[in-house]
């Protein structure tokens, strides 16, 4: 048994040692440097197209979201998002919402460098579901989103709320490997 894991551990150390000086070899040998093949041999031509969104699979996943939401959810709606969510940009985007200036003053500083997160997500849940929000998803079709791919900008001046001001809440709807999800930011 010793000498089988002795012998796992030299096979070991002798692969590195070969990956190692493989690597140094490749990377001071110009003879070894990688030259680009010239556009006629290249395995695809034509610039870079979309894979179009899965129109139906979107559908389902944002009913799903603005069910849980509306019904006031929230184990369900955290699970479907995307984490971190930067809470500076949802203060400055909720501000654009209720054009509070005093509010956003007296608090920007305690969302500065703070996140929302899958472990706290619960707790500052009302922080980004505001009533505002929840009518915006309320009020939002599915095939927004469709023309940009999944993403999808909701300004406050676009429901009738707020102040006119250019900041919005980016919502991005894409699939993974766990299923569909929602990343938000604001800018």
């Amino acid at each position: 048994m010793e000498s089988c894991a002795r012998r796992t551990k030299l096979r070991t150390a002798l692969l590195l040692s070969l990956i190692i000086s493989c690597l140094t070899l490749a990377c001071t040998n110009p003879a070894l440097e990688e030259t680009p093949l010239p556009e006629e041999q290249l395995p695809f031509q034509g610039g870079c197209e979309e894979i179009p969104i899965d129109s139906v699979a979107l559908a389902q996943f944002w009913q799903r979201f603005q069910h849980a939401v509306l019904a006031d959810r929230r184990t369900e709606v955290v699970a479907m998002l995307d984490y971190p969510i930067h809470q500076l940009l949802v203060h400055e985007w909720n501000f654009s919402v209720t054009c509070d200036t005093a509010y956003f003053a007296q608090h920007e500083a305690e969302h500065r460098g703070t996140e929302m997160t899958a472990a706290n997500a619960l707790e500052r849940y009302d922080f980004l579901f505001t009533p505002a929000l929840k009518t915006m998803i309320a009020d939002t079709d599915h095939r927004r989103f469709l023309p940009s791919q999944g993403f999808l900008a909701f300004f406050a001046r676009d429901f009738g709320m707020g102040c006119g001001s250019d900041i919005a809440l980016h919502l991005y709807a894409h699939e993974t490997r766990e299923g569909w999800r929602l990343a938000i930011a604001a800018v």
